[in-house]
Parts: structure tokens; C-alpha cells; sequence
């Protein structure tokens, strides 16, 4: 999968993902407002969700993951005081 996303990703380094204007309006409800909370983004991408988050809770901690590489530079290009991460593309094992 994380083959699939560098690809992805290295084609549409600046864009929303193509599902942002349907998914957005629902997920944006649940930002939490408080200071000092984390947020982590699991699929970050490249950041715009999170850059979106920001506008709504510039206090909190923002932290990505992803298994793409080209996205979390993208990311951090956009958002230097975030924390990316890489994840394995792993599935959990008995």
C-alpha cells in the first residue's frame, strides 16, 4: 500500500484528497476547542486536514502519520510546527 501512496502522492503533492468536500463539513464538528490538547491525523497525507484543523484550534498539538514519505515532506513544508511521522505499512499479526 505505502507503493501505492508515494505515487499518489508524488502526482498531487499540494491537492485535497478528492473526498475533502464531503468528508470535512462532518469531521470539522469534532475538533476539540480546549488548549493544549493533541490531535493526531492517522493518513495525514499531506497536511491539509490538519492545516484546516489549525484554523479551528491553532493551540493544539498537531501530530500526522502516514506511510508515504512525499506526503509527510509535504506536510512539514506547509506546517514546520507540526510532528510527522512514518508508519508501516504492517498488518497486525496473532
Amino acid at each position: 500500500m505505502s507503493k501505492f501512496y508515494e505515487k499518489y502522492w508524488s502526482d498531487n503533492k499540494n491537492e485535497y484528497l478528492s473526498d475533502f468536500n464531503l468528508k470535512w463539513p462532518k469531521l470539522k464538528k469534532f475538533i476539540p476547542l480546549e488548549r493544549g490538547v493533541v490531535i493526531v491525523d492517522f493518513g495525514c497525507g499531506n497536511g491539509r486536514v490538519i492545516q484546516e484543523m489549525k484554523k479551528i484550534n491553532s493551540q493544539a498539538e498537531y501530530i500526522g502519520l502516514d506511510v508515504s514519505e512525499m506526503a509527510l515532506k509535504s506536510a512539514a513544508a506547509i506546517l514546520p510546527d507540526c510532528k510527522f511521522y512514518k508508519i508501516e505499512d504492517e498488518r497486525f499479526r496473532n
